[in-house]
């Protein structure tokens, strides 16, 4: 993925960041930012048995990952360990992610919010270890305390498996680890506030029972207005809709800390162990689309699922499929083909009343294509129908 100011600098992390950041900023605006970053973000400390990892899944978008990665490591209080697996990206991002792990690869912020600044530049120390292996090797090789010490987890799948089979790679490594009891999703073009996994920890119940649950995702490019806080599911129409979109960060501090959704959005999102034991990983089915519903109603319905509304996330959306928001004609083809086909797919899941309702919606989607004389949607919405009624999965 093209990343206009990350791509560009390479260099040592004390010598190109930095020389970056002086330019980006006045000297003025430089002393509020180093001022609010605080010093354990920068230099953060380990305990010996964190209880919390993050898995990020990563297609042809390594300046993300790497932007993503400065503000996961100067979270406060985390500690854990980060589990990149990279679904067979062509632009050499396992190399790119290694370089930025040793210091030879700076990330810079494409937004020039404060907000956003802060989360990325200067770079966090890189004293911490990581480590190549294959999607292959990750059942299979000793865990001895060496391997426990890693902070930061480099897989090649090999193959593009999609967001839930990539996901499951990485939960399936973190499962390894028995201190670790809390598995935190979180998108490749995500980044989360200082105080992001402070606050998730902090209302994380500690009983043990399932948990699923999630962070508010904020605009990146507008850091004070909220994009999602969870969302709604209408199973009568199988749609879904994103809660308080557009609402400013003032409002967002008025409202409970937490709050109960339908599901929370897999940009950030948390499970516990004993989730997993229950409920198991995600559906492979999807590729992309449907999985944390799928998620969350394979665990029960009504939903338990909730948002902790002071855990924030800056959220791009959109940066591995190029799709944005507004409707299919903001979705590229092959993103619309995976909408379309995942929410048949899910919704048949519920038997005769569901297909009925996946056809109904299969229906309404060619008509509007028709309307709109788009051929080529029109073509291919209607391949992702059939597929979907032929449960044709995967890639």
């Amino acid at each position: 993925m093209s990343h206009p100011i990350a791509g560009k600098w390479q260099g040592s992390a004390g010598d190109g960041a930095i020389a970056a950041f002086e330019q980006l900023i006045s000297p003025q605006k430089k002393r509020r930012l180093l001022r609010d970053a605080p010093p354990e973000g920068l230099f953060p400390s380990r305990n010996a048995s964190p209880d919390t990892g993050i898995i990020i899944v990563n297609w042809n978008s390594w300046a993300e990952t790497i932007e993503a990665l400065e503000a996961v490591f100067r979270m406060q209080d985390f500690d854990g360990p980060v589990v990149v697996c990279d679904n067979a990206s062509s632009d050499n991002s396992l190399a790119h992610i290694r370089q930025w792990a040793e210091g030879k690869l700076c990330a810079l912020p494409e937004s020039r919010a404060l907000e956003i600044r802060s989360l990325v530049v200067p770079p966090v120390a890189k004293d911490f270890r990581h480590s190549l292996v294959s999607c292959a090797q990750i059942e299979n090789f000793d865990l001895d305390e060496g391997a426990l010490e890693t902070r930061l987890w480099l897989v090649n799948c090999a193959e593009n498996l999609g967001f839930g089979a990539g996901s499951n790679v990485g939960i399936r490594l973190l499962q390894r680890m028995p201190s670790i009891q809390n598995f935190w999703l979180l998108n490749a073009d995500a980044l989360p506030e200082h105080r992001a996994y402070r606050e998730l920890k902090n209302e994380i119940p500690q009983l043990r029972k399932p948990v699923i649950c999630g962070s508010v995702l904020m605009e990146y490019w507008k850091p004070s207005e909220v994009q999602s806080c969870g969302a709604r599911f209408n199973p009568l129409l199988c749609s879904m809709s994103d809660n308080y979109k557009g609402i400013s960060n003032t409002q967002l501090r008025r409202m409970d800390n937490i709050y109960h959704v339908d599901y929370p959005v897999g940009a950030s999102l948390v499970v516990n162990r004993e989730f997993l034991d229950r409920v198991g990983l995600m559906c492979e089915d999807y590729f992309l689309y449907f999985e944390e519903l799928d998620w969350v109603m394979r665990s029960g319905w009504p939903s338990r699922a909730f948002v902790v509304t002071s855990s924030r996330v800056y959220h791009k959306g959109g940066s591995t499929t190029g799709a944005g928001t507004g409707g299919y004609r903001n979705r590229p083809l092959v993103a619309d083909y995976y909408f379309l086909r995942s929410r048949i797919l899910f919704a048949r899941k519920s038997g005769l009343l569901g297909a009925v309702i996946a056809a109904g919606a299969s229906v309404y989607a060619l008509l509007k294509r028709s309307l709109m004389c788009d051929r080529s949607a029109f073509s291919n919405a209607f391949k992702a129908s059939v597929d979907g009624f032929r449960s044709n999965t995967g890639r």
